[in-house]
């Protein structure tokens, strides 16, 4: 009887890589890093948002 050693060539066929491991990329940017808002905006969507989820809201103050 005959041995089947498939196994054996198919290690055989694989080598490892030589390149090695890629050193990482840089650190990656933000999406708000690369977002320019003017404050007009950042305050009236603040503001909405703030009326929107207070319990008593004064309008006054806003």
């Amino acid at each position: 009887m005959k041995k089947n050693r498939w196994g054996s060539k198919l290690l055989a066929g694989m080598k490892p890589d030589k390149k090695g491991k890629k050193p990482p990329p840089g650190q990656l940017r933000l999406f708000w890093d690369e977002v320019d808002m003017g404050n007009e905006e950042i305050i009236g969507v603040a503001t909405k948002f703030v009326k929107a989820n207070c319990y008593s809201p004064n309008p006054k103050s806003f």
